[in-house]
């Protein structure tokens, strides 16, 4: 093999290489993007339903002062956490494609606008947690997919580290004829 040959094909795999991982490029932002977006709406809607928790507590008589102060400690996400969610998305994305995921999350966003003022009664008789899925992915399904990618566990850690758990039990026992 001559000298020329040589760098012809050390050229060609370095270009190889570079245009391998330039089309790589924008899959990696898609996925992150979806991942910060999700860190986002997760962390808006956790503190909507605190806030829907709270109402209602207080709509039947209870103290909800204990979920109030909970609501101000829920940790921020952590690599962890990310690394859950990003595993949620990449099924949701296999499962209902990348346009499909984004179209959801659009979804949500307006669906966050409209809920300020929601109970939670009314959340969960209406469709709207139908809607914050993509389609071809039930609630049951993406509470699978959720335990699965260790999201659910993270959820519930996070919860109770923050104190949230305790709260949500504390301010529910203050409900008059809650048994």
């Amino acid at each position: 093999m001559s000298f020329a040959q040589s760098n012809y094909e050390s050229d060609l795999m370095t270009r190889l290489t570079l245009t391998t991982a330039l089309c790589l490029l924008p899959a990696f932002g898609i996925a992150q993007s979806q991942v910060e977006r999700m860190e986002e709406m997760s962390e808006n809607m956790n503190a909507m339903m605190v806030d829907m928790m709270v109402a209602e507590i207080e709509a039947a008589g209870g103290d909800a002062t204990a979920l109030r102060e909970a609501e101000i400690n829920m940790p921020d996400w952590d690599d962890e956490m990310r690394s859950a969610a990003s595993c949620v998305i990449d099924r949701y994305n296999d499962i209902a494609g990348e346009d499909a995921v984004n179209e959801t999350f659009d979804r949500i966003d307006a669906l966050m606008a409209e809920m300020d003022g929601q109970t939670l009664e009314a959340f969960a008789e209406d469709e709207t947690m139908e809607t914050m899925l993509p389609d071809g992915i039930s609630i049951e399904a993406s509470g699978q997919i959720s335990q699965e990618c260790g999201m659910m566990a993270l959820q519930m850690r996070d919860m109770q580290a923050s104190g949230l758990m305790q709260a949500m039990m504390e301010a529910g026992s203050t409900v008059p004829d809650n048994d």
